[in-house]
């Protein structure tokens, strides 16, 4: 008797034939099952996106990139205009002082005094030179006349001039009033709206 055996596994289906006590294994077939995707479909699925989001992470690190370019070509050429100008500032000034101090008493130290005067004026230049030889004394008297509306930048010019003169053999001093000075300069720019303007003055 002749039996067609079809054993269904999952995959392949083996085909068998029987006949009597005998047994032959015909041959495998295999079949695609029917939630198997094809690679057709998974690479472009996985690949496409993928390219996707390299090309736009790369277009926003371009433009970014670009963009802080530009920031920094703006800041620089601010900080360029901005030296410029504090050149010509310190320029005109200079030549200012110069003009004005070729017959200023306080630079010639030449001081036209009434006989009967000079030792009261001679006490209390002196009296005057310790005061400024005071840090505290110093900074407040720098700090009243910040205050007062008539002292421009003219006037702030001319007394660090003078104040550079009088002070010229005490430079450790003089270098630590002015650092005391610049600090609260920065501090008080850092607070404000334009920071970026503190060295102007």
């Amino acid at each position: 008797m002749l039996e067609l055996v079809v054993f269904k596994l999952p995959s392949p289906i083996l085909t068998a034939v029987k006949f009597g006590l005998g047994e032959w294994t015909v041959d495998s077939v295999y079949y695609a099952r029917k939630d198997d995707i094809p690679l057709a479909i998974i690479i472009p699925a996985v690949i496409i996106p993928m390219l996707l989001f390299i090309a736009v992470s790369v277009y926003c690190y371009r433009r970014k990139s670009r963009q802080a370019e530009r920031e920094y070509e703006k800041v620089r050429h601010q900080l360029e205009n901005l030296e410029e100008s504090v050149r010509d500032r310190c320029k005109k000034e200079f030549t200012v002082m110069n003009d004005g101090g070729a017959t200023d008493a306080m630079i010639t130290g030449k001081i036209q005094i009434p006989e009967a005067r000079k030792a009261i004026v001679a006490q209390a230049l002196t009296q005057f030179s310790n005061l400024l030889n005071s840090k505290t004394f110093l900074l407040n008297f720098i700090r009243t006349l910040e205050g007062r509306p008539d002292f421009n930048a003219r006037s702030r010019g001319y007394l660090a001039s003078l104040l550079t003169v009088a002070l010229h053999g005490k430079l450790e001093y003089y270098t630590d009033v002015m650092r005391t000075l610049l600090l609260e300069l920065m501090d008080e720019h850092v607070h404000s709206k334009n920071p970026k303007l503190m060295l102007r003055r």
